[in-house]
């Protein structure tokens, strides 16, 4: 089954704050055990690469539950959960059709 990820410059860019503040985020609540293991990659091609979080499905979650409720913050939660049920409902559908 395909994992479906969600980059920390994505999550950052859809609620509307920095990628640092983001990073800070994980970093502050990597240890907790909803966050599992956490794979990062390197963006940018010039300069220092930038450390890039990805981000699985319940990582997401668990980091949009963490952030404030400003308006934007509230409306992409809802937007995060509906996209994730949805692919989840996608991939139960495509599952099935294969048995």
């Amino acid at each position: 089954m395909k994992e479906i990820f969600c980059t920390s410059l994505e999550l950052a860019r859809r609620i509307g704050c920095t990628h640092v503040s983001v990073k800070k985020l994980i970093e502050r609540h990597k240890k907790h055990e909803a966050f599992g293991n956490l794979n990062i990659e390197k963006a940018g091609k010039m300069g220092r690469p930038a450390k890039v979080y990805m981000l699985t499905e319940s990582q997401t979650l668990f980091l949009v539950l963490l952030m404030d409720n400003s308006k934007n913050v509230l409306k992409e939660k809802i937007k995060f959960i509906k996209e994730f049920f949805e692919n989840d409902r996608k991939i139960m559908n495509e599952l099935s059709k294969s048995r």
